[in-house]
């Protein structure tokens, strides 16, 4: 449950803090992820311990952004999680540049593999 944003997530995900305060995080992910994914990431931060990863979210018009995100569970007195923190980054252009860079490899080779079949045959 989202207690608090910045202005800087409600400027990322395209909505009013109040828009968020009160509904689910994951609400706003996006459908990149599988199930395994979000139960490997409860079990950690559930388990007491912190994750650290990357999640594809989705804002309030659709478009999906990524986030690098760090969740903290956070301790009571008597030693119990009480609530989590994440703390998080927008990483969009740089997953966007990741890609493209993939993608420019995978043609790289295509073509390369390409010449050299061309070179055998003549």
């Amino acid at each position: 449950m989202i207690k608090k944003v910045n202005d800087l997530f409600c400027n990322i995900a395209e909505c009013e803090s109040t828009d968020l305060v009160g509904k689910h995080f994951l609400r706003y992910t996006s459908s990149y992820h599988n199930t395994i994914f979000f139960k490997y990431l409860h079990k950690t931060i559930e388990g007491g311990f912190i994750w650290r990863g990357d999640i594809k979210c989705k804002n309030r018009h659709q478009h999906n952004y990524w986030i690098e995100a760090v969740i903290n569970p956070l301790y009571d007195a008597n030693n119990e999680i009480k609530e989590y923190l994440l703390i998080g980054q927008e990483i969009t252009a740089r997953k966007n540049i990741a890609e493209e860079r993939r993608k420019l490899i995978e043609d790289l080779t295509r073509y390369n593999n390409d010449l050299e079949q061309f070179a055998y045959i003549t």
